[in-house]
């Protein structure tokens, strides 16, 4: 039996901050690409004007309809309840621990990822250390 592409859970949500202050979010099976895109002028009709965009939030594991679903509850939220999830996420930290881990231990398989793989990572390690 295959799998089809689209019950995979690969799937990740994303918002993104646009140069004007504005949030941006949506879905994707390659966060990296999808940002790159974004940041092309490619990416969405709403972002084409806003750039630079920067990623200050994401969510990992789901299908195509769980992600499409919740990037619809999320674009269903206030900004300030967008805004906490974003506080709570704190990309920026993690972002510090990459550089402090990276100085420390160049030969790590972590320090081959990508930014955004070793951010799904990084991030999945800090929800299992919570739990």
């Amino acid at each position: 039996m295959t799998i089809d592409n689209n019950d995979s859970k690969d799937f990740k949500v994303y918002i993104l901050k646009c140069a004007d202050d504005t949030l941006y979010c949506g879905m994707t099976n390659d966060l990296e690409k999808r940002i790159k895109t974004h940041n092309e002028k490619n990416g969405a009709k709403y972002t084409r004007g806003r750039t630079p965009v920067k990623l200050v939030y994401f969510e990992t594991g789901y299908t195509m309809s769980e992600a499409l679903k919740r990037e619809a509850a999320i674009k269903k939220l206030t900004k300030a309840k967008k805004l906490k999830l974003i506080n709570d996420f704190d990309i920026d930290t993690i972002n510090e621990y990459r550089y402090k881990f990276e100085k420390g231990k160049p030969e790590h398989p972590f320090n081959k990822l990508s930014n955004i793989d070793f951010l799904i990572k990084i991030n999945a390690l800090r929800q299992s250390r919570q739990n």
